[in-house]
């Protein structure tokens, strides 16, 4: 609600009370003015909210499919389940197909062509070196802040 508006009803609500005294009015009158105000806190929160909002997508560079977006050296919840799981196996090297088995059995990723774009935007962007055709060695000090 914009100020004008809101003077002008402020405005017309004085004179109606003061054209009509009766309780009927009275009450009325403020009732309207309760929900205007609450109106002017809801206004308020949803601003607040919206800003906090996209300041976190801001801060997070988070598309709407849930994966970092590929400027972002931070990885979603997935990707991050995947790297520990690697970390914790510490083989020389990972293979796609053992990306693929690794989304699998460490996310809820079941979708091939997900698993594939995953697999593509983690070893291009995530602590991996490129050692074979499609196999990777992993590297975790090769980007820092992943974990």
């Amino acid at each position: 609600m914009s100020s004008g508006n809101e003077r002008n009803d402020t405005e017309r609500l004085h004179e109606l009370r003061e054209a009509a005294p009766n309780d009927d009015v009275e009450a009325l009158v403020e009732i309207i003015q309760m929900q205007q105000a609450r109106i002017r806190d809801l206004e308020r929160t949803v601003r607040s909210l919206t800003e906090t909002v996209n300041s976190n997508q801001a801060r997070l560079n988070v598309q709407s499919d849930g994966m970092s977006s590929p400027d972002s050296p931070h990885f979603d919840s997935r990707d991050q389940a995947v790297m520990e799981a690697i970390a914790s196996e510490q083989p020389d090297t990972v293979s796609v197909e053992q990306f693929h088995e690794l989304y699998k059995t460490h996310t809820d990723a079941r979708n091939g062509n997900t698993i594939k774009d995953r697999v593509k935007t983690l070893t291009e962007k995530g602590p991996f070196e490129e050692v074979g055709r499609r196999e990777w060695r992993y590297e975790p000090t090769a980007t820092q802040g992943v974990f």
